[in-house]
């Protein structure tokens, strides 16, 4: 009996001690292993961008054919001047570092707004709605979704959320939590789900340069019954059973997905799932190869320099900036100090403080520093819950009712949302108005109320990156029925033009 009293406490004393993280399984990191990781996912974004950039959405829908050259000038630097509009996904990237720089690594989503908001570089789609709605003074501090925006799922935190699994070595849950704040503010749905997981692989790339192990361990942490998780799951199915082509799985993802594709939630070409693939096919194919990754990931078509931007950082995190070849490291190295647009980063600036952060988060996180060793504790992959989505095509009908008004008017429809976009006619002649303004700045606002509640005010500015919107507003979770729309032109200087545009409604099927 006493001797089963004390095997029973042993084993009791075993798993208080489990319990409390001291038989956790460690992964070991090197410090200067550690900043050459760190170093080579920031540059293998930037190569990645760089390499392909000229063929950006020159193929949808196609490969690149083999015998279009892909041209590397390892003569030149890759920018004499700064890293420009190409750059969207740095210069984001950097934005998100800088507010965990500035505000600690608890930063409140809407500082990751406010600098999105009041920024001063080019933005496109879902980086551009978040502008709009921050200047807008719309759900500040709130995240966003399919009901207030048709964008939700574009692919733009995608090529964003590197800076979260750098900043998380070896920890996938941890670069999840960073991800959250600045990428619901932009995504929701598969938009969100494909950031989360491109910042898993960048924290598990830290772990092993089996890209096959981390496509597939990064999957956990996506729902179990989301789309994307089915999409990336095929990819690496199709893989298994063809390691050789990735023009066949290319092909196989073409057909089960991109031609089926649902307008209802978001564009074909910049769905942040689609180019997700693209991202995944380059890794696995790519087998370790830092040249031949980045080269399928361009020639899956799309957005082709996103999508080797990001297979290329996470290959090069695994492998480290010194493994990444010389002729793809020359051109960076001789615009080390170039700045990013709209931020006071230069690559060189980003590597350091990319180190320090993360160094800053493995402590915050558990990890035990040993001299130059760092050891990581391992947890199991936490599952993100499944989120609602919009209305496939199955289940509403849509139409596009044209509006037209110099200072007011009201249009009635019936269905269960509406999102009101410009005409390209109004965007045109409202550039035109913006760069024949002396004094940039506000320039008028539309007033927007449904069915008598003020829904949105639509802000319009003169200045440059600020003179045009994608939508005026979006409310596609109203009831069902008859629904009363009102817009008035207030506060307009001048010279402000007519407003044309379309009101697309959103109907149940019969």
């Amino acid at each position: 009996m006493k001797e089963k009293l004390i095997f029973t406490a042993a084993i009791l004393f075993a798993a208080i001690f489990a319990l409390a993280g001291c038989y956790e399984k460690k992964i070991e990191l090197n410090k200067s292993e550690l900043a050459d990781k760190i170093k080579g996912g920031w540059a293998g974004q930037i190569i990645g961008c760089t390499y392909g950039g000229p063929t950006e959405f020159k193929y949808r829908q196609k490969i690149i054919p083999d015998d279009v050259k892909i041209n590397w000038d390892e003569t030149r630097p890759i920018t004499e001047t700064i890293f420009g509009g190409l750059y969207d996904d740095l210069y984001l990237d950097i934005t998100f570092m800088d507010v965990f720089e500035r505000f600690g690594l608890n930063a409140p989503r809407i500082e990751f707004q406010r600098a999105v908001g009041e920024s001063a570089y080019e933005l496109w789609a879902a980086n551009r709605a978040l502008r709009f709605a921050w200047l807008d003074n719309f759900q500040r501090g709130e995240p966003t979704s399919w009901k207030i925006n048709p964008m939700y799922n574009d692919i733009d935190f995608q090529i964003e959320s590197d800076f979260a699994g750098l900043m998380s070595p070896a920890m996938p849950n941890v670069a999840v939590k960073f991800a959250e704040p600045a990428g619901r503010s932009i995504n929701s749905n598969d938009g969100f789900y494909c950031g989360a997981y491109v910042a898993a692989m960048y924290a598990l790339a830290f772990v092993s340069a089996d890209m096959e192990f981390v496509a597939g361990e990064a999957l956990k942490v996506l729902p179990a019954e989301s789309r994307v998780r089915k999409m990336m799951s095929d990819i690496i199915g199709w893989h298994k059973s063809n390691p050789h082509d990735w023009k066949v799985t290319w092909q196989k993802f073409e057909d089960a997905y991109v031609k089926k594709h649902d307008e209802n939630l978001g564009s074909c070409h910049i769905h942040a799932p689609n180019n997700c693939a693209y991202i995944v096919i380059g890794l696995l194919y790519g087998g370790g190869d830092f040249e031949k990754t980045i080269d399928i990931s361009t020639r899956c078509g799309l957005d082709s320099d996103c999508n080797p931007a990001s297979s290329g950082g996470i290959l090069a995190t695994a492998i480290g900036y010194s493994k990444i070849p010389d002729k793809f490291k020359k051109p960076l190295e001789m615009s080390n100090s170039k700045l990013f647009m709209g931020t006071s980063y230069s690559p060189e600036k980003v590597y350091t403080t990319g180190l320090k952060q993360a160094l800053k988060v493995l402590k915050a996180n558990g990890a035990i520093f040993e001299g130059e060793k760092i050891r990581v504790p391992v947890r199991p992959l936490l599952e993100l819950p499944l989120e609602g989505d919009a209305p496939t095509k199955s289940e509403v009908s849509s139409k596009y009712i044209p509006v037209k008004f110099a200072d007011s008017t009201v249009i009635e429809f019936e269905g269960r949302g509406a999102v009101l976009y410009p005409s390209a006619d109004f965007s045109k002649a409202f550039k035109t108005f913006a760069d024949a303004q002396k004094q940039k700045g506000f320039a008028g606002e539309i007033e927007i109320i449904l069915d008598g509640k003020k829904v949105r005010t639509a802000k319009f500015f003169t200045e440059k990156y600020r003179n045009e919107r994608d939508f005026l507003f979006a409310e596609r979770d109203i009831e069902n029925g008859k629904h009363k729309l009102e817009l008035k032109l207030a506060n307009a200087q001048k010279g402000f033009p007519g407003f044309s545009g379309n009101l697309q409604v959103f109907s149940n099927k019969k």
